[in-house]
């Protein structure tokens, strides 16, 4: 049996068996493929104290996983810039193991409003720092659990709509944008 994270997932598996050589339908392969989605622990995962105030935009993730990589990328060069221009009191926080050596060269140009942390062992200080995540996936599949984390952590949420895929969530929960303005 074969399990996926989502229904999007299940559907994109289910097409490219479709396919191949079997003589089964699409959705017949569909049936054959269950759907598990990704959960956080809640009791665990408890909603931060945040500071009142803040103009802190924070992102995280694997940043060695190119998907991961490849959105804030997207974000620093195309997107805080914008917000940057219009809101010169506002930061950016991007946190994850092996920050790719051109996040520093794009970050430059911002001086201090941009922290570029590396891997940190407690996420907690800088989400109480939050004013807002980030979570810019231009590619990839699956459920971001940072969205579910943050969603249990009292974080609102900003990202794309792949970012958002798998995950049933509306306007008062998230804000979904493909574009920079």
């Amino acid at each position: 049996h074969t399990l996926a994270v989502t229904d999007i997932d299940r559907d994109y598996l289910a097409a490219a068996a479709a396919q191949g050589p079997q003589a089964l339908t699409q959705a017949e392969y569909a049936a054959r493929i269950g759907v598990i989605p990704i959960a956080v622990d809640t009791h665990r995962l408890q909603p931060v104290q945040r500071v009142a105030g803040s103009k802190n935009i924070l992102t995280l993730g694997t940043l060695h996983y190119p998907p991961n990589a490849d959105g804030i990328r997207w974000f620093l060069r195309d997107v805080f810039p914008v917000i940057y221009a219009r809101q010169p009191q506002v930061t950016l926080t991007i946190i994850g193991k092996k920050p790719p050596a051109d996040f520093f060269t794009l970050a430059a140009p911002f001086g201090d409003a941009v922290q570029i942390t590396g891997y940190v062992p407690d996420l907690t200080p800088y989400l109480a720092q939050a004013a807002v995540m980030a979570v810019p996936v231009l590619a990839g599949s699956g459920m971001r659990v940072r969205i579910l984390e943050a969603f249990a952590r009292g974080i609102p949420v900003v990202t794309t709509p792949i970012g958002l895929e798998g995950i049933e969530a509306g306007p008062q929960e998230v804000r979904v944008a493909e574009s920079k303005t």
